[in-house]
């Protein structure tokens, strides 16, 4: 036996040389991965944290009952545009001044809406100032003329505070970089219907109310009465919802935090 230890030796020793360098080359491995892991773990702790107060401040916005619907400001922005649209054409009511001041105190501003997405009150500033009063007069004057003959122009959609305010909070959520992807894809679906909403559905029934509203006009008598609650009925029928939307975000967000997990 002695002999045969002699006479090999030679690759024992590789053997052992080979088998102790592996040994060295897993443990050296194995203690990096390990103290990789302990290096990146507080910062896995501070994205884990800050990814847990996004998700839990957006799981109560679409929790059932929530005010998620109610913020996007449908019902208000449906009676600021009726008011606003009608006042574009030309058309005063009682108390005109003071509910439009009113309503006016509501908006943040509008967007462009339409095939061309054009303004045509809107005007690029050159050196010398115009009369604002007399160009919003004859656009005025130009909507109402095609009104008549059965073409009402919407241009633009008004926006009301409350329903900017809240779009933009869902932008942020949408866009931060601490949002899980599949979230942020979802509340970019949310946010692409109630672009739709605004862009596409309102203004279709507003030329509808405005189509019969002037055909009544027409008859004589006055201006035909009319509720803005009924105008909202009309597009909360047609428009999109989105609780569907809402409770996948729901259970997306419960699945990413572990809700239902049970805890060992």
């Amino acid at each position: 036996m002695i002999e045969i230890i002699s006479k090999n030796i030679g690759w024992i020793k590789d053997g052992f040389t080979i088998l102790f360098t592996l040994t060295g080359t897993i443990l050296a491995i194995l203690t990096y991965r390990r103290a990789r892991h302990t290096v990146l773990q507080p910062i896995r702790n501070e994205v884990i944290k800050k990814q847990s107060e996004l998700l839990s401040d957006l799981l109560s916005m679409c929790q059932p009952g929530s005010k998620f619907e109610s913020s996007v400001d449908y019902v208000s922005l449906v009676r600021v545009n009726l008011y606003l649209q009608l006042k574009e054409f030309g058309y005063l009511f009682n108390d005109h001044k003071k509910k439009i001041e009113m309503i006016s105190n509501a908006v943040s501003g509008w967007t462009p809406v339409g095939e061309s997405l054009i303004l045509r009150d809107v005007e690029v500033i050159g050196a010398f100032k115009k009369d604002k009063k007399e160009s919003d007069s004859s656009y005025g004057k130009y909507k109402y003329d095609e009104a008549q003959i059965g073409n009402i122009i919407i241009d633009k959609v008004f926006l009301t505070k409350e329903h900017s305010l809240f779009v933009h909070k869902i932008e942020i959520l949408a866009n931060d970089p601490f949002m899980p992807k599949s979230i942020q894809l979802s509340l970019q679906g949310l946010l692409i219907d109630i672009n739709k909403n605004l862009r596409e559905v309102l203004p279709e029934v507003l030329i509808e109310f405005l189509h019969e509203f002037i055909d009544k006009a027409k008859t004589g008598g006055g201006y035909p009465s009319f509720e803005s609650a009924g105008i909202y009925n009309n597009f909360n029928h047609v428009r999109v919802h989105h609780k569907e939307k809402i409770h996948q975000v729901m259970m997306e967000i419960r699945d990413y935090l572990k809700i239902d997990e049970t805890w060992e």
